[in-house]
């Protein structure tokens, strides 16, 4: 599956290059999982929440304001489509299975660094932090494939995030690259629920982990902005007169 157009690749790169810190910024592949993660998230998140998540330190001055609001319609494109097949039953993991061992496990490893920031903008649905109701399944199979999303992330928080008995009995007689090995092999199937998780929730089903331990979660809908309708990047301009143009 392409993650992104060639022309939104070249565009989002140079929207990447403005990172303050180059080292905190999100890569090209990790933008993907971000906007993946987005998608998957049970409630409607605001642009000025999300854009600083791509940064880390934030982002420097574009000179040019014509060419930073293309580059921003660019990002905003992306995120719209990409929403837009996770709404139409599209979206998917974007790498062949049988990559898991190839060279391109690195951009796997940047893809779900990128999953892991978008998730981690509501930790309770995923039972990242806090204690989870262990007799809620849903619930209980969210936190697991955050588990795996974090595992992959923090291989050192590995122990942490299996501290069941069955858990410790199935990956103490491995090795930590057979445990990451088993991590990148689930990593798909995690992604998977992830989006089956947010169907669930804009079609008005139980969401997954949708207990008490996690509490309720707004319905995620893929709303369409209006030309005249206030622009979505939170200018405060009418979306013709922004990222409408």
């Amino acid at each position: 599956m392409t993650m992104f157009t060639p022309q939104e690749a070249k565009d989002l790169s140079k929207f990447l290059s403005y990172a303050a810190n180059q080292d905190e910024a999100l890569t090209l592949n990790g933008l993907h999982g971000f906007l993946f993660g987005l998608a998957g998230i049970p409630g409607v998140i605001a642009p000025t929440e999300w854009l600083p998540r791509i940064f880390g330190e934030g982002m420097q001055a574009v000179d040019d304001e014509k060419e930073g609001k293309r580059l921003l319609n660019s990002l905003f494109s992306a995120y719209i489509r990409i929403a837009k097949q996770n709404q139409d039953g599209a979206l998917a993991f974007p790498f062949e299975e049988s990559s898991i061992e190839s060279k391109d496990i690195q951009r796997i490893r940047e893809w779900t660094y990128g999953l892991f920031r978008a998730i981690s903008l509501q930790p309770k649905v995923w039972g990242i932090t806090g204690k989870i109701d262990k007799s809620n399944n849903d619930a209980s199979e969210m936190t697991a494939c955050a588990a795996i999303i974090m595992g992959i992330v923090l291989p050192e928080e590995i122990p942490n995030l299996f501290p069941s008995t069955r858990a410790k009995s199935i990956y103490l007689g491995f090795n930590p690259v057979e445990i990451e090995t088993k991590l990148f092999n689930l990593l798909p199937k995690a992604a998977a629920r992830i989006l089956e998780h947010a169907t669930a929730s804009r079609t008005g089903l139980k969401p997954l982990g949708a207990g008490k331990a996690t509490g309720s979660a707004e319905s995620h809908q893929i709303v369409k902005v209006g030309r005249n309708d206030p622009c979505p990047c939170g200018s405060g301009m009418k979306h013709k007169k922004c990222c409408g143009k």
